[in-house]
C-alpha cells in the first residue's frame, strides 16, 4: 500500500505517520501492529512510541520539507486514510475520491502551471484550485466530526500544495499551516447545531 516509500527520506514523512498513529490508534499494541503491517507490506521500518499522560506529549517537529515530499505524501495518503476511516464507509470513499482528485490536480500543476507561464497565470490557476479546495473542505466538514478528522490530509493536498509550489517550492510550513487552518475551521463551527455544521 505504501510501496516505494523507502525511495524517499523516511524522516521527511515520519511526522505524518507518527501524528496519525497517535491520534487514531489508542494503545501502544495497536501502534506496534500497524508498524508491523508497514514493515511486512511496504518494507517500511518505523518505531512509534505513544507517550503516557504523565510524560506529556512530545511535539513532533515539522521537517524541512523538500519538493519530493509531495510525492511521498501522495504515496502514504491511502495508508493514512485507512487509519482515519473504516474502509468501505462513505467517509473513506470520499477521502479516496479526494486523493485521486488531488493526484490529478497535482499532475496538472506540474505539467501546465510551472512551465512557461506568467506569474499572473500561476496566481489565477492557484486561486481556482484553492476555491475548489475550499468548497471541498466545507462539504466534507458537513459530515461531522468523523469528516473533520479525515479532512487534514485532504486539506494539505488541496489547499497548501498549490500555494507553496507557487511561492518557491518550499513546503517547510505545510503541516503547521494545515493544522492551524483546520483548528480555525473547527472553532468557527463550534456551537452550531450539527445540521448546520
Amino acid at each position: 500500500m505504501v510501496a516505494d516509500l523507502l525511495h524517499f527520506n523516511l524522516r521527511e514523512v515520519h511526522f505524518l505517520l507518527e501524528r496519525t498513529c497517535k491520534r487514531f490508534l489508542l494503545t501502544q499494541e495497536k501502534i506496534d501492529e500497524y508498524c508491523q503491517y508497514l514493515q511486512e507490506h511496504a518494507g517500511v521500518f518505523i518505531k512509534i512510541k505513544k507517550e503516557s499522560k504523565k510524560q506529556g506529549a512530545k511535539k513532533v517537529k515539522t521537517p524541512n520539507v523538500i519538493g519530493r515530499e509531495i510525492e511521498a505524501i501522495v504515496r502514504i495518503y491511502e495508508a493514512l486514510m485507512k487509519l482515519v476511516h473504516t474502509e468501505g464507509t462513505e467517509n473513506y470513499d470520499l477521502a479516496m475520491k479526494a486523493f485521486r482528485a488531488f493526484v490529478s490536480l497535482y499532475n496538472d500543476l506540474l505539467r501546465r502551471l510551472l512551465k512557461g507561464r506568467t506569474q499572473l497565470d500561476r496566481v489565477k490557476k492557484a486561486a481556482s484550485i484553492k476555491k475548489l479546495a475550499g468548497e471541498y473542505i466545507d462539504a466534507k466538514l458537513n459530515l461531522g466530526s468523523a469528516g473533520e478528522d479525515g479532512t487534514l490530509y485532504s486539506h494539505i493536498a488541496f489547499w497548501h500544495f498549490p500555494e507553496m509550489i507557487l511561492r518557491h517550492g518550499d513546503l517547510a510550513d505545510l503541516s503547521t499551516q494545515a493544522l492551524e487552518h483546520l483548528h480555525w475551521l473547527r472553532k468557527k463551527q463550534k456551537g452550531l447545531p450539527r445540521s448546520q455544521q
